[in-house]
């Protein structure tokens, strides 16, 4: 008869400890040279924070700091559907007027008089021509206001929506 295969089973292998992966991560930083730049930084910021406050302190990047601040409420009131149909339109506008000026054809000659003149009549024309003219009148029309401070509009703003909600809630 045959003689009993005796198999001992290995023991499973062990995860590392939480103190194997510190020593694990320590040393990978170190072979990086990231731990020699953490300790640099750490050791100079007080300078790097003086030379930070000083370059922000100035009135450029106060005015920069401002400026990203209102461009990103702005873009906190587009919906972001709304923003998709915008971005898509500035893609094709871009792409339109990418091959407008790549195509050498005849159709790109001037009409001369008798031309221009009768592209004043052509009414699809005016219909095409007319939300661009919108846009421009409505592009325009808050440059030619006084400049104020944002804050201030934007306190104005708040007190105006304040009152319209008043008034249609009485």
């Amino acid at each position: 008869m045959a003689k009993a295969i005796h198999y001992d089973v290995p023991e499973t292998p062990k995860a590392p400890s939480a103190n194997d992966e510190l020593q694990a991560l320590l040393e990978t930083l170190h072979q990086q040279g990231l731990l020699r730049i953490l300790n640099e930084v750490l050791q100079a910021s007080p300078d790097i924070s003086k030379v930070l406050l000083n370059g922000l302190n100035r009135r450029e990047s106060r005015n920069a700091v401002q400026n990203i601040s209102l461009i990103a409420m702005t873009l906190g009131r587009i919906p972001p559907e709304r923003f998709v149909l915008f971005t898509d339109s500035l893609l094709s506008a871009a792409k339109a007027l990418r091959e407008s000026v790549n195509n050498k054809e005849d159709s790109n000659k001037a009409p001369g008089v008798l031309g221009a003149y009768k592209l004043l009549h052509d009414d699809d024309l005016w219909r095409a021509i007319q939300p661009l003219v919108a846009a421009v009148d409505a592009l325009l029309r808050p440059l030619e206001q006084e400049e104020q401070d944002p804050a201030a509009r934007r306190e104005d703003e708040d007190n105006k929506a304040n009152r319209n909600s008043d008034g249609a809630s009485t």
